[in-house]
């Protein structure tokens, strides 16, 4: 084997083990923990995206930045902590809106939230 098949083979062995640490770990969770499911809000309320487990798990992962959909469509991208925006709601149309956040990982895995309905009424 000339050197540089040694190189090539030793590069993809660190590479695989580094891999194959990181999926060990277990992601964090993702949560939204404002506003509460199922609520009517009004004006202006504060999205809080949270995550949940090991600080190892939290570092591991390397979060990048959190994204919050609503009704499948981008709302705002958050580059760094707090993963926390104010959304003026007397933006957008009273109706049920589906809410849920994106957790960006700087190797590409994605976390998600799950998905919580809220209703905007600004008439009342």
């Amino acid at each position: 084997m000339d050197k540089v098949a040694k190189l090539v083979l030793v590069l993809c062995v660190i590479l695989a083990a580094g891999l194959l640490a990181a999926l060990a770990c277990d992601p964090p969770g993702v949560g939204i923990n404002s506003p509460g499911a199922g609520r009517a809000v009004s004006g202006p309320i504060p999205i809080e995206v949270t995550l949940t487990g090991s600080e190892e798990s939290k570092v591991e992962w390397k979060v990048v930045g959190v994204d919050i959909y609503h009704n499948d469509m981008l709302l705002v991208t958050i580059p760094a902590p707090p993963w926390t925006y104010n959304w003026d709601t007397n933006d957008d149309p009273d109706r049920v809106w589906k809410i849920y956040a994106r957790v960006r990982a700087i190797d590409r895995r994605d976390l998600y939230s799950d998905t919580l309905t809220i209703t905007v009424d600004n008439e009342k």
